[in-house]
């Protein structure tokens, strides 16, 4: 190109007027001196941020960066969000386990296994109970002691001191099996002139000198007593059930007292006769339960006593 002088590269002012106007994007003309920024449109600005000119409207650009920034401020809050928590949880969770150990302390308990603040030497929760008390073996209801009455005539009627008629004393002592005939295990002397007489039957035995009608394991429709005193006894052996039972005591003495250990059962459910009826007859009779065995009656009602 050749060699040129610093005159030649100088700004020259005639030229510059001589040049035409440059028409802008705002209508208007300026002028291309760069020196000089007062021909400006108004609307161009300087911006700071990108040290040229740019237009005053908010650009796509200017729109993605300012989301960011705000994306980046949000993610900044909420993880200083996340750390407060984290703190907290950590520093209640202390609180707690000390506010526990001082409690446990106070009641000489060390829950570290050390001397924990000075407290006297540390014992276990099981040695601060008291030891489970044995529970009792279940026993069986205790029965409060009964006073019997004292009762007269006890032995049966003999003599036929109360009898009806002339012809023999009237006690008797029957069973009917079942669906047979009675059989008399002790008659009197009206009966046995009428040609009745005292016979056996199996698993029921009467004793004349007790005056006691032995039950083992028998099953009767029936037990019929009459003037029998009111020292007659019904010792219970094994298991046995009876249909009804009947005592008369006839101005005399009907009474009847259970002894032994076995057990009776009297009549049954639904049953519309007493299973025991002890028909006094203005006698001082009673009905006594004196052994160790037990007795269900059943009937309507299940035990009827009429004096």
């Amino acid at each position: 190109m050749g060699n040129r002088t610093q005159d030649e590269f100088s700004f020259r002012p005639e030229l510059e007027e001589s040049r035409p106007g440059i028409e802008s994007s705002f209508g208007r003309e300026f002028s291309p001196n760069r020196n000089d920024v007062s021909s400006l449109p108004e609307e161009i600005e300087t911006s700071e941020e990108f040290g040229n000119f740019t237009s005053g409207k908010v650009t796509p650009r200017n729109q993605e960066e300012e989301r960011r920034r705000k994306q980046a401020i949000e993610e900044q809050e909420e993880n200083n969000r996340r750390r407060r928590r984290r703190k907290n949880f950590f520093l209640q969770g202390g609180a707690c386990v000390v506010a526990t150990s001082l409690v446990l302390a106070s009641y000489g308990v060390d829950p570290l296994g050390e001397d924990f603040l000075n407290a006297t030497p540390s014992i276990s929760v099981e040695e601060t109970m008291e030891p489970e008390k044995p529970k009792p073996e279940p026993t069986k209801p205790q029965i409060p002691e009964v006073v019997f009455p004292e009762l007269p005539n006890l032995i049966p009627d003999f003599a036929g001191n109360y009898a009806w008629n002339t012809m023999g004393s009237e006690e008797y002592l029957f069973v009917t099996p079942k669906g047979g005939d009675p059989i008399y295990l002790h008659a009197g002397g009206f009966y046995t002139n009428q040609g009745i007489l005292s016979q056996e039957y199996q698993g029921a035995t009467y004793d004349s000198a007790t005056n006691t009608l032995t039950l083992q394991d028998v099953s009767l429709d029936m037990l019929n007593v009459n003037l029998m005193g009111n020292g007659f006894q019904v010792e219970l052996k094994g298991q046995n059930q009876i249909g009804q039972i009947i005592i008369w005591g006839a101005s005399y003495g009907g009474s009847v007292s259970f002894t032994g250990e076995g057990s009776l059962v009297v009549g049954s459910k639904g049953a519309k006769e007493p299973g025991i009826l002890l028909e006094c007859e203005a006698s001082a009779s009673a009905l006594m339960l004196k052994g160790e065995g037990t007795i269900e009656v059943y009937g309507s009602p299940a035990v009827l006593i009429r004096a």
